[in-house]
């Protein structure tokens, strides 16, 4: 009966967005589930990589290993990224206008981090910069001891305070970007990737609305960093810290 609850278990919930093995545990024994799925190696020796040396030159270090999308699958993706990455940054929607033209650069195979920088350079957020958007006493507190542990970048809490909210948004976002770039093994980065979300994870479940998101088990963020692009990983990074920011900074906003 165990034998047949186990392999429900398996088919019937969903693997990625889900931790069934535990699930499973509880309901027939450790005992039980580890005789036909021995604990994950990944998940008992992930340990967190050393942060590369702010001296160390930027890489154009890529997945040789990340799975290529189908050109349906791409463009349902890119659609969702565009309307996320415009809510995200502006706190406003997305214009059919600046739609038509950013999925067409998406769709010529530009990146995904070019568009982001793109729409953090231009006028109008250097407009949002400009005026009186303060950053919140919540925001201060919770930047400088996560910028440091993933990044290794130190900053005063009052230093920030004295920002406008959209500049300490973009400044400290791309010291995120920076360190990324710095890691000179994928292996690496992705074990950083995968403490980050778990971080990000348990502290903001109530920010994400997608199970992914909201997962905390490292193995299954390590996994998926390692079939993406580190285009793709960047733009989980930098969409998911903005998300945290403009919850901390406007406690009642709903992402």
């Amino acid at each position: 009966m165990k034998t047949i609850i186990i392999i429900y278990l398996f088919f019937s919930l969903p693997l990625y967005s889900f931790d069934w093995r535990d699930l499973a545990s509880k309901v027939v024994g450790e005992s039980w589930v580890s005789r036909f799925f021995p604990e994950s190696k990944v998940k008992s020796e992930l340990k967190f990589p050393k942060l590369p040396a702010h001296t160390t030159a930027n890489r154009p270090l890529e997945n040789i290993k990340a799975q290529k999308m189908g050109s349906e699958q791409k463009e349902k993706y890119d659609i969702i990224f565009l309307k996320e990455l415009y809510k995200v940054t502006r706190l406003g929607s997305l214009s059919n206008e600046d739609f038509s033209k950013w999925f067409n650069v998406l769709s010529q195979e530009g990146s995904r981090e070019g568009v982001y920088h793109a729409l953090v350079l231009d006028s109008t957020y250097y407009n949002l910069e400009q005026k009186k958007y303060p950053t919140s006493q919540e925001l201060v507190n919770f930047i400088p001891p996560h910028l440091e542990k993933f990044t290794g970048n130190k900053i005063k809490p009052s230093q920030l305070k004295q920002l406008n909210f959209f500049l300490v948004k973009r400044v400290v976002i791309d010291k995120y970007l920076s360190v990324i770039d710095r890691f000179t093994n994928y292996e690496d980065l992705s074990s950083w990737y995968a403490f980050f979300s778990v971080d990000i994870s348990k502290s903001f479940s109530n920010v994400f609305r997608s199970a992914i998101r909201k997962n905390i088990d490292l193995s299954t963020h390590k996994n998926w960093s390692l079939s993406v692009s580190k285009d793709l990983l960047k733009s989980e990074v930098y969409i998911k810290l903005h998300m945290v920011m403009n919850y901390l900074n406007y406690s009642d906003q709903k992402q």
